[in-house]
Parts: structure tokens; sequence; C-alpha cells
């Protein structure tokens, strides 16, 4: 029997069904079934390869437990678009979440709310990819915001970016747009 979790304290037993369908007439026209304990996000490209190519969809609408920086990449390889809202991003124990930060990652630059850029980057051994963007303890310990920022032990706040992060800031840009509302 597999586990799986609705939210925290909704727990189910069993499976789930992702359904693919056409959007003009409600056409059931593909369907994916996973164990409870998979993320809805593992589902929306197999629904997508196993269209036929005459229906073979150029977008794709969906719920934010498919909105994964990961599901976005796959859906750009593949040639769809993908309209969904981003995950959202509560920030821990009250603090600032990481949307409330500037990053660049051209830049490879990352702007606190008091206006204090990441003094340190810690890259991936293996890729050589930003991994997280650290504030000094001398930038964080003065500042009037620390408290909404960070309740780390060693006084200073980080922020991690993933492989996928380029991706999330253009969908939350997109997310605010006309055509996303509509």
């Amino acid at each position: 029997m597999r586990h799986g979790r609705k939210s925290s304290p909704r727990k189910f037993d069993g499976y789930k069904t992702h359904t693919a369908m056409e959007t003009d007439n409600n056409f059931i026209t593909e369907i994916e079934v996973t164990p409870g304990n998979v993320h809805d996000c593992e589902a929306a490209a197999p629904l997508v390869d196993q269209q036929p190519e005459e229906r073979k969809p150029d977008t794709v609408l969906c719920d934010m437990a498919y909105g994964t920086g990961q599901n976005r990449e796959d859906m750009e390889k593949r040639q769809v678009k993908i309209i969904c809202p981003v995950p959202t991003d509560s920030g821990r124990n009250g603090c600032f979440p990481k949307s409330a930060f500037k990053i660049d990652l051209d830049a490879q630059t990352c702007q606190c709310p008091a206006g204090k850029i990441a003094t340190e980057k810690i890259y991936d051994k293996k890729t050589n990819r930003l991994k997280v963007f650290v504030f000094s303890q001398e930038q964080c310990q003065n500042c009037p915001l620390l408290n909404q920022c960070t309740k780390s032990k060693k006084g200073r706040r980080t922020i991690t970016v993933n492989q996928y992060e380029r991706h999330s800031q253009e969908a939350r840009i997109f997310q605010q747009t006309k055509e996303f509302k509509i």
C-alpha cells in the first residue's frame, strides 16, 4: 500500500490519477496512475509523451502541484508551454521568503530586502553550478530586518538556488501577466 499526503494532516492510502484532456470538448486523452507517495509533478511529462503525435499539446494548463521548475524545463524541452501557478514560496519561521530577495542569475548576485548584496557564493563541486548565496554575519548582525530575515544561530541568511531557478523566476513573472490570469 502506498501512503500519500494531500497536506500535512490529510493522509491517504492508495494511488492517484492524473488526467489529460482537451479543453475544447473535455475529451479525456490520457490517464496516468501513480502511487500515492509520488509527487504529482512526476506525471506531467508522461501524460504529454503518451499523446499521439496528432494530439500533442502546445500548451498545458495545470494546478500548482505540476508547477515545479523541473516540470517547466521538461515541458520546454518538449516545446510545450506550461501554464500553472508557481508553488508558493513561504518563508520559514515567519521570515522573508526567497521571493523577497532580488536574485540575478546572470550577474550571480542576490540582494536582500534591506538592500545588501550577498558576499559569498557556494558552487556545486561536480557541476560548478551556483548553489547558495551567503550573507555575512557582519551584514546581518546590525540589520533592523534581521528578525524578519533569519532565525539562524549563525546570525546570517543564506539563499539556495537550484538548477531550475531560472524557470521558476520566469514563471513568477508570467504569473503577474494578464495572459496568465485569463
